[in-house]
């Protein structure tokens, strides 16, 4: 059950093993919308937003891990004051950002309009986890390529590699004036390579706007 106590009353962890390699848990979506379900729980329970926010800091890792951020938010909301800010502050990287970017605006908007805020943040919960979702798929589908550009990029020094493996020398093969155009050639040619491949798997990966995908869809 979520939220549920302990026999020794406490509430109960919720979490996933964090894996090895994998955000810390203030910077993981995955975490961070588990923590948001958690308050959400809490509100529709009765407990105002403050308290709903320290029971995040202790059932939660995320809450675990940005402690500082939630129990200054919790402090705002207790004071009635504008939280935005206080979501911002030291943001982290990456993804990270962009999820406190989305929980400030989804937070001010709902306290504003009167919205339900546990319904508001179980639906930012569901984006999140979707979300991530989504960039697990496109990183796995970017490995391929990847690994595919660093493939052609090694492959101007496979030959002088391949002829001290057969006990050739070098600079039998590259002493003369073509073969050491044709080699600094190939080392252009792969750097060049390289960075247009980069840039389409960047192309490729970088996030759209709605209007974007909007504007597209309209084209014929």
């Amino acid at each position: 059950m979520r939220g549920a106590p302990t026999p020794r009353g406490q509430p109960r962890m919720r979490g996933r093993p964090r894996s090895l390699g994998g955000p810390p848990p203030g910077s993981d979506p995955q975490r961070i919308a588990d923590g948001l379900e958690i308050a959400a729980a809490g509100l529709r329970a009765g407990l105002p937003p403050g308290p709903a926010l320290r029971l995040v800091i202790e059932t939660t890792e995320w809450g675990s891990a940005e402690r500082a951020r939630l129990t200054r938010v919790a402090d705002r909301v207790d004071r009635g004051e504008a939280t935005a800010t206080a979501w911002r502050a030291t943001e982290g990287p990456g993804r990270a950002a962009e999820a406190y970017d989305l929980l400030a605006a989804v937070w001010e908007l709902a306290t504003a309009t009167g919205s339900p805020l546990a319904d508001a943040l179980d639906v930012l919960a569901g984006h999140l986890r979707e979300e991530s979702r989504i960039h697990g798929q496109l990183d796995a589908m970017a490995a391929g390529p990847q690994a595919s550009r660093r493939l052609l990029a090694l492959l101007p020094v496979a030959g002088p590699v391949l002829a001290l493996v057969v006990g050739a020398d070098p600079t039998d093969l590259y002493g003369s004036l073509p073969a050491a155009l044709s080699l600094g050639l190939g080392l252009v040619l792969a750097a060049g390579g390289w960075q247009w491949s980069k840039s389409l798997v960047a192309a490729a990966l970088r996030p759209r706007s709605y209007v974007d995908v909007a504007q597209q869809s309209r084209s014929p």
